[in-house]
């Protein structure tokens, strides 16, 4: 597991891979239905339908750097 992946998990994400994205959707859902932050790996678009917070966003960031996008 990635330290992204560490983050994601202590915000109560959790992980979906599929071939060309990657999904972290939050677990519970108590917050926002339905949200999730996507990491699209061939056009290095991300798809956040949601507010961030500031631990959300360093995750963000950090996957980023793990993808090679930064």
């Amino acid at each position: 597991m990635s330290e992204a992946d560490e983050m994601f998990e202590k915000l109560d994400y959790k992980k979906i891979e599929k071939s060309n994205k990657i999904i972290y959707r939050e677990k519970m859902g108590l917050l926002i239905p339905n949200a999730e932050i996507v990491f699209y790996k061939n056009n290095k678009w991300i798809r956040v339908n949601f507010n961030l917070d500031m631990q959300e966003l360093k995750a963000i960031n950090k996957k980023c750097e793990e993808l090679g996008w930064i």
